[in-house]
């Protein structure tokens, strides 16, 4: 199967394609819960999506930096990450 390798490993094109389904509705999630939050802001909607983008942009930069200069080829640490984003859109 694409997903493991032959010593039942999960191979890092079967984690990226899982990964990359995860995100699509992840992005379509917090696409909608970021236009809920704007509501109350109403006549200044365009400025706090201005900086709710701007924000997420940098704070994703530096996490995604941190990520990647821990990855070593082990799944582990994407893993992790995974986990740990699950409950963001409760916060």
């Amino acid at each position: 199967m694409l997903i493991w390798t032959k010593d039942e490993q999960v191979s890092l094109v079967g984690f990226m394609f899982w990964l990359a389904v995860v995100m699509f509705f992840e992005g379509i999630a917090f696409g909608n819960i970021s236009a809920m939050a704007l509501e109350p802001l109403e006549d200044k909607a365009g400025m706090g999506a201005t900086i709710f983008g701007c924000s997420s942009t940098l704070i994703s930069m530096l996490i995604g930096t941190l990520i990647g200069q821990g990855f070593d080829g082990n799944l582990c640490l994407l893993s992790l990450v995974l986990l740990l984003r699950l409950p963001q859109p409760l916060l």
